[in-house]
């Protein structure tokens, strides 16, 4: 087996510092060189959570797509794809990040807790031809980009849930304060959509992504069997 980069298998970069989403590619055989974008993730006034998801996922993907065009990350090879993703929980309209703290952990799950809400996935992959010299900002770039809405219902929580998953420290760094596929499954009692976009990164329609540009997903597996 290659490491990434070597050359004998296409390399994908993943522009985000996500665990979740790096597991994922791993479990599927691909290691992939990460390289997470420093962008504002500041919301847009009247922006919507799709609208949202989406345009930081191909902000992330491009952030990254220079960095490697022009040399700065090292790729080991002549061409790379760049992918990212950005996920948040929207309740009727409210738009869900990550919580600062304990406080805001809770709160999130109280206003999740019991009812239904959806999680918006974007993602986005950017094909990249590494060269020498940097590429000027006007250079374009070829972006395809798309966004999952799968719907997540939660169980009732009584504030002795709230208090003992708040204290496991796991919604800490997770859209709307729980992890599905963590200690959090215990509270999901269904999923209507893709259970990757709920967890950050739909590999189905990744793949499907990666094939515009001309590749399966599954050529960047280091599996046995592709």
């Amino acid at each position: 087996m290659c490491s990434a980069g070597e050359g004998t298998y296409p390399t994908l970069v993943l522009a985000s510092a996500s665990p979740r989403r790096l597991q994922l590619l791993r479990d599927f055989g691909i290691d992939p060189i990460v390289v997470p974008a420093d962008i504002d993730e500041t919301p847009l006034v009247g922006e919507k959570s799709e609208e949202l998801v989406e345009r930081l996922a191909r902000e992330k993907a491009v952030h990254v797509a220079y960095l490697v065009a022009s040399g700065d990350v090292e790729v080991g090879g002549a061409q790379a794809l760049v992918v990212a993703a950005d996920t948040v929980v929207d309740v009727d309209g409210r738009i869900l990040g990550k919580p600062a703290d304990r406080l805001e952990a809770t709160e999130m799950l109280r206003a999740i807790a019991g009812r239904s809400h959806v999680v918006a996935t974007g993602v986005a992959v950017v094909p990249v031809s590494i060269r020498a010299g940097k590429m000027s900002d006007d250079e374009p770039l070829v972006v395809h980009s798309v966004v999952e809405r799968p719907t997540v219902t939660l169980r009732a929580l009584d504030d002795a849930d709230v208090a003992w998953y708040t204290g496991t420290d796991e919604p800490m760094d997770k859209a709307g304060a729980y992890a599905i596929q963590g200690l959090g499954s215990v509270l999901v009692t269904g999923v209507d959509g893709s259970y990757h976009a709920v967890v950050g990164l739909p590999l189905a329609t990744l793949d499907g992504l990666c094939r515009l540009t001309g590749r399966p997903l599954r050529d960047y597996s280091r599996s046995e069997v592709r």
